[in-house]
Order: structure tokens, then sequence, then C-alpha cells
């Protein structure tokens, strides 16, 4: 089935990893997609820092990560890491702290880690077999069973596409003001509309401002 799994985690270190998992081999998704997905999720990374006040100085290291169970280049590769470096001397690099790495669980060569092999095999088969695979599939049974959380969380899904559609028919600016307030007024709180659509804090708060001075 293809499915879409997005983590987004912070390191020891700070560093951040966005991960997306793809099931689905489509060649045109493969060719076209993902490199701009890719730069979709790291411009996202880095406004979300930004949008909380944080110098660009300080932008984290990040990775964008997609764990793909097709070779999304066909090159044969167990890994595709891309990096920032100057075409003209690709010995010199941008060293912009940012990178977009492509695993590919279809890979089958021995020339890889035990613990990334067994971690393909997992991917392919579903059967774990390590610590790393064990701790995966603990994590991955219980979010099937949470009943409660996957039908909240289908129902953001659906309110979220709801808004920014209505958003998109009435006109950018006013739309986003009024799709904020029909989520605020079914009962989100601004700190999710923030966290779910990206909208600047300072938009919401300023809806929900009016709303609570209206008294409506």
């Amino acid at each position: 089935k293809p499915i879409r799994l997005d983590v987004y985690n912070r390191d020891s270190d700070g560093i951040i990893y966005d991960t997306e998992m793809q099931n689905l081999n489509n060649k045109s998704l493969e060719s076209h997609q993902f490199p701009r997905r890719s730069r979709f999720y790291q411009a996202a990374i880095d406004m979300d820092f930004m949008e909380k006040g944080n110098s660009y100085k300080k932008l984290p290291d990040s990775n964008v990560v997609f764990i793909c169970t097709f070779d999304p280049f066909g090159k044969g590769l167990s890994r595709y890491t891309f990096t920032e470096c100057c075409e003209e001397d690709d010995a010199i690099h941008l060293s912009d702290g940012t990178s977009k790495i492509f695993y590919n669980c279809c890979y089958e060569g021995e020339d890889i880690p035990e613990d990334l092999k067994k971690f393909y095999h997992y991917v392919e088969t579903g059967e774990a077999g390590d610590d790393l695979t064990r701790s995966i599939e603990q994590a991955v049974d219980k979010g099937r069973k949470n009943e409660a959380w996957r039908s909240q969380y289908m129902k953001e899904v659906v309110l979220i596409q709801d808004a920014i559609d209505e958003g998109i028919e009435i006109g950018m600016e006013q739309g986003i003001e009024q799709s904020i307030e029909k989520m605020l007024r079914r009962g989100r709180t601004v700190e999710e509309i923030v966290d779910f659509c990206g909208y600047p804090y300072e938009q919401v708060k300023k809806v929900a401002d009016s709303i609570k001075t209206a008294g409506v």
C-alpha cells in the first residue's frame, strides 16, 4: 500500500532530521517530486526556526531523509546523499549545514553496515531482526492500536485541507484569515493552528484576539 510517514526529530546535538517513508513506486514522483519536496521540507524547517524569533546565524544543521522501498534515482546505490558543493570545483563545499538523503531499501548488495541491512530488510518484509527494528515495530504497533489518536489525526488532516482549499478559493490573505477563524471556532488553539498549518503566530493570534474582542 502507498503510505507516507513523517518523523520530525532533533538529536542531542540539536541536529534536525525530517524523515518521510515512501512506498509508492511512481516514476514521475521519483524524477520530479522528490527533489522539489525535499526542498520544500528544508524550507519548512528553516522557516519554523526563524518564525520563532531566531537569527539565521543560529540555524541548526538539518537533514531531510526519504526512506524508499524502490530505487529513487535508478542508479543502483544503497543511499543517495546530496549536499551543496561548487560546480567548478566539487572539493569546495558550501557547508550550509543541510543535506538530503534518499535510502534505497530494495538494495541487495552486501557492502552496507549490518544494522542498515537489517533496517532495509524490515522495511521490505516487516520482519524485525535487531533492537532498532524491534523498537520501530513496537512503536508502529502502538500507533495502530491507538484508535483515538488515528481518529483525531484524520479529523485534523481533513480540517486543514478544507481550510486550505477554501483559502485558495476566497483569496490568499482574506482566505487565510477566514480559515484561521474557522479553525479557532471549531476549537483549535492558536498553537495547534501554527503547528499544523505553518501560519505565523502573530497572524493567528491577531485573529484569535479579534474573535475574543468581538465576543462572538
